[in-house]
C-alpha cells in the first residue's frame, strides 16, 4: 500500500534543548542541534550496536524520547550517551510495521503482521513489568487490523486507516487495506468508520498532529482530517518537491511555521522551514476520506420493517386463506374457489340473511313458469338436494346443510332451515355480490 509509512525509515524528534538554544534532531548514531536559523552547532555521538536511530519509531513523553523497534516490543533509551534496551519483550516478530502512538503518557501499539496475520487489537508498554500487555476493549466491533497503515488521535479518540492486510485466500499474498476504524478510549470500543475512499499508495507521511495528517506524494500534499472525513489535496511545494526523504517524526509546527527534516539529492540531511500560507498555496481538489458505512441501528431498523412486513403479508395472506367468500360466480373457501350455479349463490345469500325460506320465497328463485306448479315443487326439491350436496362437499360436512321442516303455525307451509353444524359457517361467510335480483337467471 505505501512506501513510507507512520514513523518510516529516519524517526526524527525535532525539539528544544533544555537551554532552549538548540533545535536538535536524531540521525544515524548521533544528536545533531541547530540553532534557530537551522545552523548546525555541535554533534553527539551516541554509543549504539544495535540499527541507527533514524530506524526506530520515536516517542516523546515526559521529555524522555522512546526508541522503539518495528518488528516486536523492544524499547529503548539514551542512557549517558548509549542508546539501552530497557524492556524484556521476547523477539516474537507478531507486530512488525505497528501503528505506535502515546496515550496518557502510555505507549501503545495497533494492528501488525506476524505469521501470515495481522493484528486486531491494541497493546500498551508496561512501564513496571517492562513488557508489553493486551489492552482490555469491549467488542462492539471487531476490526479485521492492518499494518503498515496511519493513526491519526485527537483527544481520547486514535484512527487508523490505509495500510495493508493479508489476503485470506492466499495468506502468502498482501492485500490493501481499506477499513476505517476509530478506538474510543473512553468507551474502549472499536467503531467501523467506512471504506477508505482514497488511495495513498507511493505517498508517505510527513506530518502528524491533532489536527491532521500530511502525506506528500506524486508531486501533490494530501492533508487529511478523519475526524471531518475529510482530505484535501493540494500541489507540493517546490522546496519539499525537490527532496528524497522528508522524516515524519521531526516534522513539527511552531508558530505557523512547518519545521521539516529531509535527505536532500546530495544525502545531506537538514532542516527547512515553510510557512503554512506556502505550504497550503495551490489547492487542488477535496474529498472525502472514506465512505460512510450504514450505521448498525439503520440495519436493525431495517431488519425490523421487513419483519414486520412479512409478518402482516403472512397475516393477510393467512386471514385470506381463511376467509369464505360467497361471490356472484361462487364461493373461495381454504384459498380454493368453488363454482356454483346462479340460483344457488341466491338461495345461500337469502339464508345468510333470512335464516331461513318458505318454499314461495325459494320457488322466486327456481321457479320455471312453463311448468306446473306439482312440477316446479319437485324441480325446487332437487335443487336443495342438488345445493347440499355441493356445500357439503365443500365444507366437508358430517349431515346435511339444509333441511325442509313444515311451519309451526301453518303445517301446510314448509320452510328450508340451515342445520347446526353449518349455521356457524354460514355466519362467517362474507357476501361480496351484486343485487340477487340481477343476478337471477331468467
Amino acid at each position: 500500500m505505501m512506501t513510507y509509512l507512520i514513523f518510516f525509515i529516519s524517526i526524527f524528534f525535532g525539539l528544544k534543548s533544555p537551554n532552549n538554544d538548540h533545535l536538535k534532531i536524531f540521525y544515524g548514531n548521533e544528536i545533531r542541534y541547530y540553532d534557530q536559523e537551522f545552523k548546525l552547532k555541535k554533534v553527539k555521538l551516541i554509543k549504539n550496536n544495535k540499527d541507527e536511530l533514524e530506524n526506530y519509531n520515536h516517542l516523546l513523553i515526559k521529555n524522555d524520547i522512546y526508541f522503539l523497534g518495528k518488528k516486536s516490543g523492544d524499547v529503548h533509551k539514551i542512557i549517558n550517551d548509549s542508546l539501552i534496551r530497557i524492556d524484556n519483550t521476547i523477539d516474537h516478530r507478531m507486530t512488525v510495521r505497528a501503528s505506535v502512538f502515546s496515550h496518557n503518557d502510555t505507549i501503545f501499539k495497533y494492528g501488525g503482521y506476524g505469521y501470515w496475520s495481522q493484528r486486531n487489537f491494541m497493546t500498551y508498554y508496561n512501564k513496571s513489568s517492562k513488557e508489553w500487555e493486551v489492552y482490555r476493549q469491549n467488542n462492539t466491533y471487531l476490526p479485521i487490523g492492518s499494518y503498515n497503515g496511519l493513526n491519526f488521535k485527537q483527544k481520547q479518540k486514535v484512527y487508523f486507516f490505509g495500510g495493508s492486510k493479508v489476503d485470506i485466500k492466499n495468506r502468502l499474498n498482501t492485500i490493501q487495506s481499506n477499513e476505517v476504524v476509530m478506538f474510543d478510549f473512553e468507551s474502549r470500543n472499536f467503531s467501523l468508520l467506512g471504506e477508505l475512499n482514497v488511495d495513498f499508495e507511493n505517498y508517505f507521511l510527513i506530518f502528524n498532529s491533532e489536527s491532521f495528517l500530511l502525506l506528500a506524494g506524486k508531486g501533490k500534499l494530501i492533508k487529511i482530517n478523519p475526524k471531518k472525513n475529510l482530505v484535501d489535496i493540494f500541489e507540493l511545494p517546490p522546496i519539499l518537491f525537490n527532496t528524497d526523504k522528508i522524516f515524519s517524526n521531526q516534522s513539527r509546527r511552531i508558530d505557523n511555521q512547518y519545521n521539516f527534516v529531509v535527505k536532500d539529492h546530495s544525502n545531506e540531511v537538514k532542516p527547512i522551514q515553510i510557512s503554512a500560507e506556502e505550504i497550503f498555496s495551490k489547492p487542488i481538489t477535496s474529498q472525502k476520506l472514506y465512505k460512510k458505512e450504514i450505521a448498525k441501528e439503520l440495519y436493525v431498523f431495517i431488519g425490523l420493517c421487513l419483519t414486520i412486513i412479512f409478518l402482516l403479508v403472512y397475516l393477510l395472506i393467512s386471514k385470506k386463506r381463511k376467509r369464505t367468500l360467497l361471490t356472484a360466480k361462487g364461493i373461495y373457501y381454504k384459498a380454493a374457489f368453488h363454482k356454483l350455479e346462479n340460483k344457488q349463490i341466491i338461495i345461500l345469500s337469502l339464508l345468510k340473511e333470512k335464516g331461513r325460506l318458505s318454499t314461495s320465497e325459494i320457488l322466486l328463485v327456481t321457479e320455471n313458469k312453463a311448468l306446473t306448479y306439482v312440477h316446479n315443487i319437485r324441480s325446487k326439491n332437487e335443487f336443495i338436494d342438488k345445493l347440499n350436496n355441493s356445500i357439503s362437499f365443500i365444507f366437508g360436512l358430517n349431515e346435511l346443510p339444509f333441511n325442509q321442516i313444515k311451519g309451526e303455525k301453518d303445517k301446510r307451509i314448509k320452510y328450508l332451515i340451515v342445520s347446526e353444524e353449518f349455521t356457524d359457517i354460514l355466519r362467517k361467510i362474507d357476501v361480496k355480490i351484486l343485487n340477487t335480483k340481477k343476478i337471477t337467471n331468467p
